[in-house]
């Protein structure tokens, strides 16, 4: 072991924050001097392998939340939204865990599914004030009857809205004659 290493990993270290160190610890990979002096860190500082895991566990949560974001807009308009509300399992419905199916969108119409991934749906009351607090578990394989029974429903709809407009086009021009 190199003693000048040792200490060039532990200056470097002592400049890190805490987050920094959880990060480092997480990953691995690194060689015996750096292993050591972050080891000496993080018990100079109370930082426990079980903080190190709950960090990465947070960081994977945050990703995958921002890999779920919905609110890519062009022109003020969404390109992604969340479509579906179904259930894989009787006790995920049991926990309010619901799966839903990120959309890219025209105008709000579902065009192509993107993802699908389960959310936490929990009702929370603070006072008097009470809101539907979501959060996304995890990603799960693309939810086909979903997606199939959301386009049938858009599909059905936009049908439905340009025959209507196609009678009363009609309709009118008749009754101007």
């Amino acid at each position: 072991m190199n003693l000048t290493e040792l200490t060039d990993f532990a200056s470097e270290y002592r400049g890190m924050t805490d987050e920094q160190l959880l990060e480092i610890a997480g990953e691995g990979e690194l060689v015996d001097e750096a292993q050591q002096a972050l080891q000496i860190e993080m018990k100079n500082r109370k930082l426990t392998p079980e903080m190190v895991q709950s960090y990465h566990a947070e960081t994977q949560r945050y990703l995958l939340a921002q890999k779920a974001e919905v609110k890519s807009e062009l022109f003020n308009f969404s390109l992604f939204r969340l479509y579906g509300r179904t259930y894989i399992s009787e006790e995920d419905k049991a926990q309010g865990i619901q799966v839903r199916t990120k959309w890219l969108t025209l105008r709000g119409l579902p065009i192509i599914p993107v993802a699908s991934y389960r959310y936490s749906c929990q009702n929370v009351t603070t006072g008097q004030v009470k809101w539907n607090e979501e959060k996304v578990i995890d990603q799960v394989p693309l939810n086909w009857n979903q997606a199939i029974r959301t386009w049938l429903k858009s599909t059905g709809l936009f049908v439905l809205l340009i025959s209507l407009t196609i009678i009363c086009l009609v309709w009118q021009d008749r009754s101007h004659r």
